[in-house]
């Protein structure tokens, strides 16, 4: 009787470049994080908010790329099929959440740019709240996939 196992490759370069992009991608966090609490006296700046959020957007492209194209949803899948809607799911957040980013970016250039007079800095302060918790969220949720696929390949669990 044959037994056939499935492993997951791991590459060594894709690894890199993802730690890299998710280390980018937290500083960019905090600093939006840090911006946006400073006191209501002082509020964060038009212009700082608006290329901090077009920064984050630009660092989301590069992650959901590297996690769809490069990444660990095949691998995971492959692994673990019963992981597949998962994975789907979490693979078509990334397009949800990105277009999230993209209209928080134009909003805090309307403010830069003054054509709107309609949204605040407190606006776009509230929404990007609520886009970092989803995105936390998500980020949670693909760990717990890889997590799961990791459990599955080397059949932990007791």
């Amino acid at each position: 009787m044959l037994t056939r196992t499935r492993t997951i490759t791991v590459n060594a370069a894709f690894l890199h470049d993802l730690k890299e992009d998710n280390i980018h991608l937290r500083e960019l966090l905090i600093a939006l994080n840090q911006a946006l609490a400073q006191p209501m006296h002082r509020p964060v700046q038009p212009a700082i908010l608006a290329e901090l959020l077009g920064r984050l957007r630009d660092q989301l492209a590069t992650h959901f790329a590297l996690e769809e194209f490069f990444g660990y949803f095949n691998d995971a899948v492959n692994v673990a099929p019963r992981l597949s809607v998962q994975a789907d799911i979490l693979r078509s957040q990334h397009v949800a959440l990105f277009s999230e980013i993209c209209d928080l970016v134009d909003d805090a250039e309307s403010l830069l740019y003054q054509e709107s007079r309609i949204i605040g800095v407190d606006d776009v302060a509230q929404r990007y709240q609520l886009f970092n918790k989803h995105l936390r969220s998500h980020e949670t949720c693909e760990n717990e996939l890889i997590l799961n696929a990791l459990n599955d390949d080397m059949g932990g669990g007791d």
